[in-house]
């Protein structure tokens, strides 16, 4: 039922605007874009080949495509729920390295998460839809399929946020506040490793109006790489 909600809302947010949160990069996005440096360079020293991306509610792709742009990365999966913004993504953004999958990350059958797949997992603004008693079986689903080595980052809203619940406070129990003292564990038991959680007030294009975001940066990894 929460999924069915959180489809008709950003399908309705995609059909006002192809990118109703701007173009330009996320904050978050420029945290991953120096962890994919570094990931590459020591990628290049093993000679382990290119990197593989999936970005779990992605949208229309703003921040893939930033990932994308560089020589070391093979392909970046944007995973949504909206089929709109997907089929945004795909007419506005033409880089072979750029896949588009309209799916809900927390579907068992889901196909994006496949075994040993990805170096970086990353989500902005995603976890906070996340069902509380859903929140284990996805991290299950990020671990199997990080790469060993393989690295994770998900901003999500603090519970403490102003902007929690909108634009979505008109519907009850969409949105979920996860503390960082509850979070952290759940990384820990889902086998992530070298977990750090930081805590940052950040700007939001939303719509035509920029918004200051109160949010948790989680971040971590499956061991070390072989």
């Amino acid at each position: 039922m929460i999924q069915k909600q959180l489809t008709s809302i950003f399908n309705d947010e995609y059909r006002e605007s192809q990118f109703p949160y701007g173009k330009e990069e996320s904050i978050l996005c420029r945290i991953v874009n120096k962890q994919r440096d570094k990931m590459w360079r020591e990628k290049q020293k093993k000679h382990k080949g290119k990197l593989k991306i999936l970005d779990i509610g992605g949208g229309s792709g703003r921040d893939a495509a930033s990932l994308a742009d560089e020589a070391g990365v093979k392909s970046v999966m944007v995973l949504d729920i909206s089929k709109v913004a997907i089929e945004a993504g795909k007419k506005c953004y033409t880089d072979s390295k750029l896949k588009f999958e309209c799916g809900d990350a927390l579907a068992d059958s889901n196909g994006s998460f496949t075994e040993a797949t990805y170096d970086i997992i990353y989500s902005h603004q995603f976890l906070h839809f996340v069902p509380t008693d859903e929140l284990d079986k996805l991290l299950r689903s990020v671990f199997a399929s990080l790469t060993q080595g393989g690295w994770t980052c998900h901003a999500f809203l603090a519970e403490q946020s102003k902007e929690m619940g909108r634009p979505y406070k008109k519907e009850e129990n969409l949105v979920f506040s996860h503390l960082s003292e509850s979070i952290k564990p759940k990384f820990e038991k889902a086998g992530l490793e070298n977990i750090i959680v930081d805590r940052l007030l950040v700007p939001e294009y939303h719509h035509g109006k920029y918004h200051s975001h109160d949010v948790y940066v989680i971040s971590g990894n499956k061991g070390v790489s072989a």
